[in-house]
């Protein structure tokens, strides 16, 4: 079935919305109407040379994944959105409140509502990592240029500073009164028509594509190569080990890595998780050299990651993704790898980020993450911990000792936190403190950005995936615990200027699910979108660079765990399913009874 482009697409299934929800609503939006003019979505000033249909590789760049509308999801071009943009002014303006006045401040509402409790999950900190870590792939907001830091610049189409109260119980002992926030880059919508909505601009690839790793230019992906071999380019330690290339110093730390994009510093779990694709990836390049001593460097280099890519998507739809999403959805919209077969491409679908999906929808993941890092031992026991924000763009704790395969064993059986209102304290004001014994607010500038980037507030986006309408403050009572209601009732003036990041984390949840209902359908799109819009999908049929039928049966085998053994220090045995704790139903085991690929289905 064709699949729409146009700007609410929302049918998913009759549900009910929450627990204690009387009514059923139901995502409503038809899919199979059609956009008039699909070329609305192509991106102003991109420029693409002509595409050639029988070329076997991605783009670096994601230019040409859509052979019809090539700049649908290429570096440079803008998001697209579910809802119609929340500007004061209609066009780019940071958005005001019902009655006209200002907005509550970001910081303001992260101290009155949000908490920090221990509820741990039953599944492992992994979840929230991957989630970031696929995060950095798809998604990257490109800074417009500022005069000067912009708690002290009065200039609101390009500065959106967070006000901090005086009387914060955090902030006020170090006189902060403002958190800087630069306003993210724009161009005009699909129309390009200069008087229209502002939409913002995506510094990545749109697509799953493993950009992290390789790069979203054709610079960045030349320099992380080794030239030969098809290798990506590595440092060796005295000791055999190899890590990611370093060029200069981070913070407290005499490496600093260099990867795909530039964030790959920021947390030790986000390096660990860049660190084993890359060596991934030349596990497989010297797999392949070897059945084929015929090949040079480049084809080496591209057929290695189109493996390595086809296996990250394996693993983020098989294993991942039921992690996040229900099963009702997941098996009524075909989210799921085949077990056999293929899968068919729409050309119709666009392969690109929907920037309420970007921010806040899929940020609710932060609520997963531990302030407290556990090292964990071989035997999968808790040996020691560091603090989340204290290695932050400090990564050299990698290679030293065991600690990079106890930073690996310990995000694949430390609990993920509970997805709900409590986050730790870590990332509400020590977020990058480096030197200094504060920092910023990671869920202030989640609500921020996405006022920024004119999300609108959460009764449209409600309305807009169940066709459920909320006009005041008393409609929420079939949808959110009472208790949080007054909680919005003393920071909102109107129902209508909810953050969306706010509701997210207050909606009830079905029982099951880990995910509220709204961001099960923004969240479930994307990751609809992304399957069937990808020409490059590793299991579509009939394109040049399709797998065999035996490839793809290799390529389905891979589990995170498999990942685990071969790309470790040291790691001899590991947990059946790398995606949960060890229990009776999750035991460990010696890394020789994980299935693995056989390359030689690509002789």
């Amino acid at each position: 079935m064709r699949v729409l482009l146009s700007v609410l697409l929302l049918i998913f299934c009759a549900e009910a919305l929450a627990a204690k929800a009387p009514v059923t609503p139901v995502y409503t939006v038809d899919r199979t109407k059609k956009i008039s003019d699909p070329k609305s979505l192509d991106t102003c000033f991109l420029d693409v040379a002509d595409c050639d249909p029988t070329y076997k590789y991605r783009s670096i760049d994601g230019s040409c994944n859509n052979l019809d509308h090539p700049t649908w999801g290429m570096l440079g071009s803008a998001f697209v959105r579910l809802f119609e943009p929340r500007y004061s002014d209609g066009i780019e303006l940071p958005p005001v409140a019902a009655d006209g006045s200002e907005l509550p401040g970001a910081r303001k509402i992260v101290t009155s509502i949000f908490e920090d409790h221990d509820v741990p999950d039953s599944v492992s900190l992994i979840v929230a990592q991957w989630a970031q870590f696929i995060a950095h792939d798809f998604a990257v907001g490109v800074n417009k240029e500022t005069t000067g830091n912009c708690c002290e610049v009065d200039d609101p189409l390009v500065c959106l500073p967070i006000p901090v109260p005086e009387d914060d119980a955090f902030y006020a002992q170090f006189n902060t009164t403002c958190l800087a926030v630069t306003r993210t880059q724009t161009t005009v919508c699909g129309d390009c028509d200069p008087d229209g909505p502002k939409i913002q601009v995506n510094g990545v690839t749109h697509g799953l594509d493993g950009s992290q790793v390789y790069g979203s230019d054709e610079e960045t992906a030349q320099s992380l190569r080794e030239h030969e071999g098809g290798r990506m380019l590595v440092r060796t330690l005295s000791d055999g080990r190899c890590f990611l290339p370093s060029e200069g110093s981070c913070f407290n730390s005499d490496v600093c890595y260099v990867a795909g994009e530039a964030r790959v510093n920021q947390n030790t779990q986000l390096t660990v998780l860049h660190t084993m694709l890359v060596r991934a990836h030349n596990i497989v390049a010297d797999a392949l050299a070897a059945l084929h001593p015929e090949w040079d460097d480049e084809t080496i280099y591209q057929e290695a990651r189109a493996i390595v890519v086809g296996a990250y998507l394996h693993v983020t739809y098989d294993e991942f993704l039921p992690n996040i999403l229900s099963e009702e959805f997941i098996v009524k919209n075909e989210l799921k790898s085949r077990s056999k077969g293929y899968h068919k491409y729409d050309p119709e679908v666009p392969n690109i980020v929907i920037i309420s999906f970007s921010n806040p929808a899929f940020r609710i993941f932060h609520s997963g993450l531990q302030g407290i890092i556990g090292l964990y031992s071989y035997h999968l026991d808790p040996t020691s911990h560091i603090n989340l924000t204290d290695y932050m763009n400090s990564p050299g704790i990698l290679e030293e000792e065991n600690h990079f395969d106890e930073l690996i064993l310990g995000v694949i059986t430390q609990p993920m936190q509970t997805l709900d209102s409590f986050y730790t304290s870590q990332i509400e004001g020590k977020l990058f403190h480096m030197s200094r014994p504060y920092g910023t607010d990671l869920n202030a500038i989640d609500i921020q950005r996405a006022r920024d980037h004119g999300v609108p507030g959460y009764p449209t986006v409600l309305y807009g995936c169940t066709g459920v309408e909320v006009k005041d403050f008393d409609d929420l009572a079939d949808l959110w615990p009472a208790e949080k209601i007054e909680l919005v009732r003393q920071i909102y003036t109107s129902v209508d200027d909810i953050d969306l990041f706010v509701a997210a984390n207050f909606e009830n949840k079905r029982e099951g699910h880990r995910l509220s209902p709204v961001m099960e359908c923004i969240i479930g799109e994307q990751f609809y979108r992304w399957k069937n819009g990808d020409r490059f999908w590793y299991e579509i049929e009939g394109q040049p660079h399709s797998f065999t039928p035996e490839q793809l049966d290799e390529i389905r085998k891979l589990t995170l765990s498999r990942v685990v053994c071969d790309t470790s220090d040291y790691i001899v045995n590991v947990t059946v399913n790398a995606w949960a704790p060890p229990s009776d139903n999750n035991p460990i085991v010696p890394c020789d009874e994980i299935p693995r690929i056989d390359f030689t289905k690509w002789l």
